[in-house]
């Protein structure tokens, strides 16, 4: 049975081309094609056993599966419908091309077979995986199959089975390496030389003449008779060397792979006219070709070329007749008017007719001036020229100014030059503008790290987000030398500078972070503070811990900086405890009073894991002269248990700002054990700041009718933000039993206003279904679009709360709310959602 090719497979049939030596012919006209006698074929189709099965067959002799072959192909369970394609490969016979599509994007199988007469099954002339098959992505290879056109009026087509590679195809065009022709006599694939570039391609392809420009003397070849050509002595006299190809160092082309070879491929642009690249398949080699990356910006106006060395000895070598050059969207044909192997050492150009840009070109083999079987198409050097090689390197730095096209182009040149380019356009930098910056970054991408780095560092110290964010993503391949570079630059470095370069290089070098800002954590608040993020950020990386520890064991270390470095370190410091706690112990006893504060909160860091830091604490919470650093050291505390006795000293501080710092300190988990001092402090402090900051820390603690009654009895505090925080902290225990007394304080006229919002909120967050009534009364007051401030949140807030409690006549006590001819449209539209939401409070003791 057969199945029709899919358009992809037609389209494949149409596209693929060969070279003249195995696929030329006149394309027969429909009305030209002559009718041959039907062939025997074949019979394709699962078995009983999963398989694909392919057997002879014929019009009087249908096949039997079962006296076939079983392919290789993917199962009944694993495909899509094969696909069968008749190739008429002689007049007299066919193979057939069977295609299997796999299911879950696994490769692709493919496979020749023929019947072939006086054979009692089908001869399998190739099977397997075609495609992209092994391989990551851009280095993909695999098997391929390629048809020709009919090249006679039967029809009849060339096959062609090799492999291919992502990373070596002809500047994009798909390229069969190391191919085998299908022969129709024996049907046997066999080693063939394949011309990779289209019949249209070449058809169009400029004609070129390779000039000779640096001429030598013209000598016999040896290599015509079957010597050694390369012993031929420099016709140039002496020892002298050949004249380079472009400026000194210069290259913008890098050959980068070949389908075949003798020597390497590199060997063709490594500046070295002695060394040569041969393509390796005899006679004139046809079809092969190296492949070269070029500048895409850099416009290529001709081409030099070197086929014979002056001096090396080139067994077999002999000199190309004509060649082909092609590039990502042109392809050149270039022929020699003389046997360039008859001058050694002589260098040809081959000028463009116009300059191209191009990533890509190939220099591809076609016809040699001696095609003996032994025969090695040789080159020794070739090279790209443009406007921009032949220009100064002082020209050249010069046009980096814009950062433009043209000065994309003359850092690709700069680029091509190496070191002697690449340090010219260093030497520039910090006289570029941000586009001429742009491009010498761009250039030294790839350059040493040694090289590179010392000019990223001055990019990250610039104003530019786009230069840093370039540098940042490739720096950290250089992280060992931005150390060394960094430390260099330190000296020079302002503080702001230090926290700018400290702050970029901390992701992905922190040791490097902290060698560059630790022992220089100076300057004003703000610097200091830069500085000290950068310890923070690089901290977090356990790759910092060891200059952690030798800047804090360092007995040198300054006063000052010693001081900066333990509050930088935040909560890393644990992790140095027993270092930080030797330093605190060692500068805390000279410390005046601004270094005694800023040491308490680094102290409380590590207090629960050094002694010293514990004991200095206490001693600073509850006897300490200066009442600032007794107020500091008990704000700071992170564990209110440690210090139980401590805080509570602190409480009846003679000092209103201490006890207040103590107060607060007992709001964090741990801190109950103080809660009647602290009710007592609710009760009688005399500061209402201190009063205020009980009934906050209150509200943090579990409920319980003693501390409720207080914060009821704070109620009447004659100090108006005790009263509000009393509502907000009884809320925050849930004392649902103080809702009543809460109610009288919001309906209460006489109260501030400040209280009764706070006691309306209240009344929902406690979902007291009670005050539904008097909420609604606030509520309805929204209608009246000329209410104060204060008024309107009161009125707001009832609103708010009414709509949590959600009472079942709640449409009533909104209806004027909904209904009414003056209310504002933003209030009907509030209350109009409250209906129609279910309320907070539902299933809630009321």
């Amino acid at each position: 049975m057969f199945r029709r090719p899919t358009p992809v497979l037609s389209a494949i049939l149409l596209l693929s081309w060969l070279s003249p030596a195995v696929a030329q012919g006149p394309v027969a006209r429909p009305s030209e094609i002559v009718a041959a006698r039907p062939a025997p074929t074949i019979t394709l189709d699962y078995g009983a056993d999963g398989r694909l099965w392919v057997a002879n067959s014929s019009v009087d002799n249908p096949g039997r599966l079962d006296s076939g072959v079983a392919l290789d192909a993917p199962g009944r369970d694993s495909h899509r419908p094969f696909e069968t394609t008749r190739i008429r490969v002689s007049p007299t016979q066919e193979v057939h091309l069977i295609t299997v599509e796999a299911k879950g994007g696994k490769p692709r199988y493919q496979a020749l077979v023929a019947h072939v007469s006086g054979e009692p099954k089908p001869r399998v002339i190739f099977q397997g995986e075609t495609g992209w098959v092994r391989g990551e992505e851009g280095m993909r290879r695999g098997a391929v199959i390629e048809l020709s056109e009919p090249i006679d009026a039967t029809g009849v087509r060339r096959v062609v089975v090799g492999e291919q590679q992502e990373d070596l195809q002809l500047c994009g065009r798909p390229a069969v390496l190391a191919p085998q022709l299908l022969t129709p006599e024996k049907l046997e694939l066999r080693p063939a030389k394949v011309q990779r570039l289209s019949v249209e391609e070449r058809a169009r392809a400029p004609r070129l003449t390779a000039t000779l420009v640096e001429p030598t003397p013209a000598v016999a070849a040896p290599g015509a008779t079957g010597g050694d050509a390369a012993t031929v002595p420099s016709a140039t006299g002496g020892d002298a060397a050949p004249a380079p190809l472009a400026p000194p160092s210069a290259s913008l082309l890098r050959a980068v792979g070949a389908t075949s070879a003798i020597g390497w491929p590199s060997a063709l642009t490594d500046g070295d006219p002695e060394t040569t690249w041969s393509e390796n398949r005899g006679g004139a080699g046809r079809g092969e070709f190296v492949l070269m990356r070029a500048p895409s910006d850099v416009p290529l106006s001709s081409f030099q070329l070197r086929v014979r060395p002056e001096k090396r000895a080139v067994p077999h070598g002999v000199g190309a007749q004509q060649l082909w050059l092609a590039t990502r969207h042109q392809v050149y044909s270039v022929s020699f008017a003389e046997d360039p192997w008859k001058r050694p050492g002589a260098r040809y150009k081959i000028a463009l007719p116009a300059p191209v840009r191009t990533d890509c070109v190939a220099l591809v083999t076609d016809s040699a001036f001696d095609e003996r079987p032994d025969a090695a198409v040789t080159f020794a050097e070739f090279s790209a020229e443009s406007e921009f090689v032949s220009a100064s390197l002082e020209n050249l730095v010069g046009a980096l100014a814009g950062g433009g096209e043209r000065a994309e182009t003359a850092g690709s040149v700069l680029a091509s030059l190496g070191e002697p380019g690449q340090r010219a356009a260093i030497d520039a930098f910090d006289k570029l503008d941000e586009g001429g910056r742009r491009v010498v970054l761009n250039l030294l991408d790839t350059a040493p790290c040694e090289r590179m780095v010392p000019t990223f560092l001055r990019a990250l110290l610039g104003t530019s987000e786009g230069q840093r964010i370039h540098v940042l993503e490739r720096l950290p391949r250089c992280a060992v030398q931005v150390r060394e570079e960094s430390l260099k630059l330190a000296a020079e470095l302002s503080p702001t500078e230090l926290a700018r370069l400290g702050d970029a290089i901390a992701t992905f070098a922190p040791a490097a972070a902290l060698e560059l800002v630790g022992p220089r954590l100076r300057g004003n608040a703000a610097e200091r503070r830069a500085l000290r993020d950068v310890i923070a950020r690089a901290t977090r990386d356990e790759r910092g811990d060891a200059v952690v520890e030798q800047l804090l064991a360092d007995p040198k270390l300054d006063f000052g900086v010693a001081t900066e470095l333990l509050r930088a370190l935040g909560a890393r410091a644990q992790q140095h405890a027993a270092s930080a706690g030797a330093l605190l112990e060692r500068i805390v006893g000279q410390a005046d009073f601004r270094r005694r504060f800023l040491l308490v909160a680094p102290s409380h860091q590590i207090a629960d894991k050094h002694p010293f830091a514990r004991q200095w604490l206490a001693t600073a919470i509850t006897r300490d002269p200066n009442p600032h650093i007794r107020a500091e050291a008990a704000r700071s505390t992170r564990q209110p248990a440690l210090f139980s006795a401590e805080l509570l000293h602190a409480l009846s501080d003679s000092e209103v700002r201490v006890r207040e710092a103590a107060v607060n300190a007992l709001g964090q988990p741990g801190g109950d054990f103080a809660a009647a001092t602290l009710g007592e402090r609710l009760d009688s402090d005399p500061w209402p700041l201190v009063r205020e900051a009980a009934a906050t820390t209150l509200g943090t603690f579990r409920s319980n009718p003693e501390l409720d009654a207080r914060l009821v009895k704070a109620l009447s505090d004659e100090s108006l933000p005790v009263r509000v925080r009393a509502v907000e902290a009884l809320v925050k225990r849930k004392a649902s039993a103080t809702a009543a007394v809460l109610l009288e304080h919001f309906e209460d006229s006489d109260e501030a206003l400040e209280v009764r919002i706070a006691a309306a909120r209240a009344l929902g967050l406690l979902c007291y279904a009670p005050a539904g009534d008097a909420l609604a009364k606030q509520a309805r007051r929204l209608t009246d679009a000329g209410l104060e401030s204060l008024d309107r949140a009161l009125a707001g807030a009832s609103m708010a709360s009414l709509g949590r409690i959600h009472p079942a006549d709640l449409p009533k006590l909104l209806q004027p709310l909904v209904q009414g001819e003056g209310t504002p449209a933003p209030v009907r539209a509030a209350a109009k959602a409250l209906l129609a939401g279910s309320g907070a409070c539902a299933g809630a003791a009321h």
